[in-house]
């Protein structure tokens, strides 16, 4: 914002930043590059568009810095587009993707806090919301307000084009994602939308600036939304239902049945049990070869599972991502498995 809002051309450090950022963030993942592609849309128009200055006045001094970036950047680009044309997906899940939009947004915009756990909104979706609408919607308002004090203080201070400028190329990856997830039928999470973020941060500060000098009542609205927020990120981090998944637990569980010489089948991410030092069977290996704790079985069909020898314990987490085919859980229905106990993201289960 010091940037664009200063007449002098942008230093080299901070090219070289922005171009470090954009570079990190492509070769991290493949949605990355949807973000990076924007940033430097917005600098060529803006610099020539809006700034009216010539191109050679802005890469006079950072050819070389540029250059780099570019190629690196196309590298990553060509490297995906080849994993996708082999078919090579990294594991996504399937869902709506425009009830995972909305989510997203209400995850990055502050409201998460207020609102029950993501546990209970995975197992319950909408319905969870509904005990915690009121302070929601009164929350919802607040950020509101105090994000449209930020678009006119951005406005008076930018101009309006460039306030057009910035909306459009945030507007550009959030699209291309959605659009994405239609096509390929996976579904887009809060995480995809992570550089929002910063936005919506810096959007609430030159809100919160341009409030607090509308005297009583916009130092209020200020008071009310600064309370808020701190209010939520206080209860992501220690309220009870925003408890993340217990792979603590379940490993003591593990633990616990291992020492008795039982059997596990371990149908949750597999680097949780490794953290914990529950040793795994590698996934080809049958349970005769390796008895202890088996991953990875929620891939096989129900044929394969009536081949194997039956676990004495069965620690089963999110089904929608560890399950989805429903093949472990119809086996334990068929096999008269009872659920004897519960924690955050895990069910355990012994006949």
């Amino acid at each position: 914002m010091e940037i664009m809002r200063s007449k002098q051309r942008p230093s080299s450090f901070a090219i070289a930043v922005l171009c470090v950022g954009a570079v990190i963030s492509s070769g991290a993942t493949v949605i990355g590059i949807a973000w990076a592609g924007p940033v430097f849309l917005f600098i060529l128009i803006y610099w020539l568009a809006i700034r009216r200055g010539a191109l050679s006045d802005l890469v006079r001094n950072n050819y070389l810095t540029l250059a780099i970036a570019a190629l690196c950047i196309a590298a990553f680009m060509a490297h995906a587009i080849r994993m996708l044309a082999l078919g090579k997906l990294p594991a996504l899940l399937g869902g709506d993707s425009t009830l995972t939009l909305l989510f997203s947004f209400y995850t990055n915009l502050g409201l998460l806090g207020v609102g029950p756990g993501m546990l209970d909104m995975r197992a319950n979706s909408v319905s969870a919301l509904v005990p915690f609408a009121p302070i929601i919607a009164f929350s919802a308002v607040m950020f509101g307000l105090v994000a449209i004090g930020g678009l006119l203080e951005i406005r008076t201070t930018l101009g309006v084009r460039t306030l057009g400028l910035l909306i459009a190329c945030t507007l550009l990856p959030v699209l291309f994602i959605f659009a994405l997830g239609v096509m390929a039928h996976w579904r887009a999470l809060p995480r995809h939308f992570i550089p929002l973020v910063s936005l919506f941060c810096l959007l609430y500060a030159y809100g919160l600036a341009w409030w607090w000098r509308r005297r009583s009542l916009g130092m209020a609205v200020s008071l009310i939304t600064i309370v808020i927020m701190g209010y939520s990120s206080l209860s992501v981090r220690y309220a009870p239902r925003h408890a993340k998944d217990d792979y603590k637990q379940a490993a003591e569980l593990a633990a616990t049945e291992l020492a008795r010489d039982g059997r596990i089948w371990w149908i949750a991410d597999a680097r949780g049990a490794l953290y914990y030092d529950v040793p795994v069977s590698d996934e080809h290996e049958s349970s005769a070869e390796m008895p202890g704790v088996q991953i990875n079985l929620s891939e096989k069909t129900s044929s394969f599972l009536s081949t194997e020898v039956p676990p004495t314990l069965v620690l089963l987490s999110r089904p929608d991502a560890y399950d989805p085919q429903n093949v472990v859980k119809d086996y334990l229905v068929a096999n008269k498995y009872h659920l004897f106990a519960s924690f955050p993201a895990f069910a355990a289960w012994r006949r």
